[in-house]
């Protein structure tokens, strides 16, 4: 039963890894959105599936948690600013689709080689277990590099930080039931925030694209 719940996390985390390359891919931030919040489904998935394969309940009560945060508060908030900006809100990339899937290949190709011996050496996972959940959190680096709307940065980040987690639980690293409350309480109070400052940032500049932030200049 154990292997079954195990397959069945991975087949959830190989979902994850495909939601953050769906991120790079998509041009609209209503889809943008959606795949964070399915990649966000797939961590929830994952650590309720595996909280009831190792018998933790806390595993499993983090899981609805994060699923309750995750795929529920933060689509909601960032529908609605979708909703109210429309376009302004575009994930426009500053390289090419072409470019940017040939960034990601060298991603994948660079978390298989053995700059990360050491690291998978103490990891509790298969080869190619390892190398999907190194090359996720890179990619989720590179979307928050790449990517030019604020909200978008704003979802790179919160992606990056879904790659992190699956990462953390596919090597073996555990934390106590507090800690992950907390970080899970951080996540949602910075959320809002972020919610509250794009907001302001539209209401100041009227614009929520970093390229043209860079050419304010302060009065």
């Amino acid at each position: 039963m154990e292997s079954q719940f195990l397959q069945l996390a991975l087949s959830l985390d190989l979902l994850a890894f495909m939601a953050v390359i769906g991120l790079h891919l998509v041009k609209s931030t209503k889809y943008t959105v959606r795949l964070y919040a399915l990649q966000s489904v797939a961590v929830a998935a994952v650590l309720v599936i595996l909280g009831m394969a190792k018998d933790e309940q806390g595993l499993v009560a983090i899981g609805m948690i994060t699923f309750f945060a995750k795929v529920i508060i933060a689509p909601l908030l960032f529908s609605r600013l979708v909703h109210r900006f429309g376009n302004l809100v575009a994930s426009a990339s500053y390289l090419s689709t072409p470019a940017t899937l040939a960034v990601l290949l060298g991603l994948i190709v660079f978390a298989a080689s053995s700059v990360f011996d050491p690291l998978w050496s103490i990891a509790a996972v298969t080869p190619d277990v390892f190398v999907f959940n190194i090359a996720m959190v890179l990619i989720a680096i590179f979307l928050l590099i790449n990517r030019q709307g604020a909200l978008a940065q704003i979802i790179a980040i919160l992606a990056l930080e879904n790659s992190i987690v699956l990462f953390a639980l596919f090597i073996g690293v555990k934390q106590t039931l507090a800690l992950e409350l907390g970080i899970i309480f951080d996540i949602v109070i910075w959320m809002v925030i972020a919610y509250a400052f794009l907001r302001l940032v539209y209401r100041q500049f009227g614009s929520l694209d970093t390229r043209e932030m860079r050419q304010l200049i302060e009065d």
